[in-house]
């Protein structure tokens, strides 16, 4: 199931953006900061008609899509605010781009661990010390691994042993 209805972004006019702009706030950044109403998740959210029809869509998004009405069907890709402030509406600190990049420029956990160099035990994270999940979402250190592979295989001989010789 796509991300977001193409078809709510169909026909946007002028006056949608209007709208959106005569809420707006220019801050020392050059963010335009929209001042209505929010979602759960701190986008802006405006309340439009399109062909007689109220639709509420993100403001940052209606933005973007005024001015770039070829991504109007890219319903795939999320758009980033680069000044990383969700209520900014300034067309020029927004860009279209995949999930993966939205969230590696983040500041979540994936986005911080991607971009380690090295692992929690000091080993460079490299071409051949560097394993990667089949698809593609998680990294571990090879040398690490061998290293618990071992220390698993040494304690396990030293318990079956004794074990071993309170029986005989």
């Amino acid at each position: 199931m796509p991300k977001v209805n193409p078809d709510n972004y169909k026909n946007l006019n002028k006056n949608h953006l209007e709208k959106i702009m005569s809420r707006c706030i220019t801050d020392s950044n050059g963010c335009m900061i929209w001042t209505g109403a929010k979602t759960s998740h701190g986008y802006g959210n405006v309340s439009i008609k399109v062909d007689g029809k109220r639709k509420y869509l993100v403001t940052h998004r209606l933005v973007y899509i005024y001015h770039n009405p070829e991504l109007e069907n890219s319903q795939d890709l999320e758009i980033d605010h680069l000044c990383r402030n969700r209520l900014c509406c300034n067309k020029d600190h927004l860009e279209a781009v995949t999930t993966k990049t939205n969230t590696l420029r983040g500041i979540s956990f994936s986005a911080i661990n991607s971009q380690k160099k090295r692992c929690k035990w000091g080993h460079e994270f490299n071409e051949t010390n560097t394993w990667i999940s089949p698809d593609g979402k998680r990294r571990r250190c090879r040398q690490c691994d061998r290293n618990r592979r071992l220390q698993r295989n040494t304690i396990g001989k030293i318990i079956m042993n004794s074990i071993f010789h309170k029986i005989v």
